[in-house]
Parts: structure tokens; sequence; C-alpha cells
């Protein structure tokens, strides 16, 4: 076997450019956005990578992240995908009978019958909305 040192040489080269082909796919599976959430969260924002991922994997506007304990339902959309959040909050709680009344700062103002709702938002990592449904009254995911 004459120059060994090649053969280990070529052998560790195609496993350096296998791993970074790995990684690259990784990341373009993944979204370089996202992987550079997972590196900067800390452990309370981690319950927002699976909807961050559902948002950009599928066709869905808005995702559920969780129902608190006093039973308000938490939202996550992504503005890249739906700019006008108003618009589809709108379109969301008119399936189910509630009217768009005023907009006061970040919460927007729905009425059905005698009740009122403010539907809460807030911009969560510069591309994502946090919205919060009071007692969870109309599943805007679905």
């Amino acid at each position: 076997m004459k120059n060994p040192w090649k053969i280990a040489f070529f052998s560790l080269s195609g496993v350096f450019v296998l791993s970074v082909a790995a990684v690259v796919l990784f990341v373009n599976h993944v979204g370089f956005d996202h992987l550079k959430l997972l590196l900067t969260l800390n452990q309370t924002d981690s319950d927002y990578l699976m909807p961050m991922y559902i948002l950009k994997k599928t066709d869905q506007k808005i995702v559920p992240l969780e129902v608190t304990p006093e039973g308000h339902g938490i939202y996550l959309t992504d503005v890249r995908r739906s700019s006008d959040v108003q618009e589809l909050l709108e379109e969301r709680m008119k399936k189910e009978g509630w009217t768009y009344d005023i907009q006061i700062g970040s919460g927007y103002i729905f009425k059905k019958d005698n009740e009122e709702a403010v539907v809460e938002t807030r911009i969560w990592n510069s591309n994502y909305v946090r919205i919060t449904v009071p007692n969870n009254v109309v599943n805007i995911a679905g």
C-alpha cells in the first residue's frame, strides 16, 4: 500500500464534506430563522418552536399554542404569510358570529349579542404575532 496518508486524507475529507452537506440540508429543511431562534430561546419560548415549524411547512395561517389556566386561548401567526392580522381576525371571528367593533392599541374588540371580547395581539420575534383570545370564545385556528 503506497501512500496510506493519501487514503486517510481523502477519507477524512469525504467525511467532512458529507457532514457539511448534512448540516446544510438540516438548516434548509428547518429554516435559518428557526435555527437562529433555537439557539437564542429560553425555556419558556421553546414552546413556540413546533407552531413556528407548522406555520412554515403548512398552509395554516394561525396555529394554537396553548390554553392558559385562566382559559384564554393563545395562538400564533406568521406576518410574512398573512400581513393583515386584523383582517384575519375579523374573518375568523365572523365565522362564529362575532362582529368587529373597534381597535384599541393592540386589542381588537368584537361583539356578539350582549358579549364583548377583546382579542389581544403582541408581536413576537418580529415575524410572528401572538394572539390571545379571552376565555377561548372562538378557536381561531380552525
